[in-house]
């Protein structure tokens, strides 16, 4: 399956702070998204049935536009059974952890942009600096911070690019 969860972006791309949220784009991206065959995991989650067992897929609401609940996100998932948290923000990772979930996939920070030998990102967008790109260990779980492909103001330094791919192997 293809699965959507959705970032700050998904909910206006060129709101000023302060400004409220276009309140119909998500509802209407995800008509679309699911008429083409997507599911949208908005604070919801699935799993995919496999002989083995199942895998859980956790889709967290935006942090800072969506209403992000992982108390409603996480219903219904047991706590024994493999999950893949997808969260926008790496802000959210701290307490996304405290739901144990196997491993967490972020993005957002587009990895700083611009980034310094010896000094990192000159910019994030983010209160946790420190969760800016890669790989994490958290007390439950492995985070991973993607760079992405986008960009603010068309300007990349010492970041490159990407879109990470993850081979999924029984444990």
């Amino acid at each position: 399956p293809v699965l959507v969860s959705y970032g700050n972006h998904d909910y206006g791309v060129d709101r000023e702070e302060g400004q409220p949220a276009c309140l119909a784009l998500p509802d209407i991206m995800e008509d679309a998204l699911v008429r083409n065959g997507c599911r949208v995991l908005r604070n919801a989650s699935m799993n995919i049935e496999h002989s083995d067992g199942r895998l859980w897929f956790v889709g967290l609401e935006d942090l800072w536009y969506g209403g992000f609940d992982p108390n409603k996100s996480f219903a219904g998932v047991p706590p024994d059974e493999a999950v893949i948290a997808l969260t926008h923000n790496p802000d959210t990772a701290e307490i996304v952890d405290l739901k144990h979930p196997g491993l967490m996939l972020s993005g957002h920070t587009h990895g700083g942009q611009v980034r310094l030998p010896l000094v990192g990102a000159l910019y994030l967008n983010t209160y946790n600096r420190r969760l800016d790109q890669g790989l994490f260990h958290l007390r439950h779980s492995t985070l991973y911070v993607c760079r992405g492909v986008g960009y603010i103001h068309r300007i990349r330094f010492c970041c490159r690019p990407e879109i990470p791919i993850f081979r999924l192997m029984q444990a």
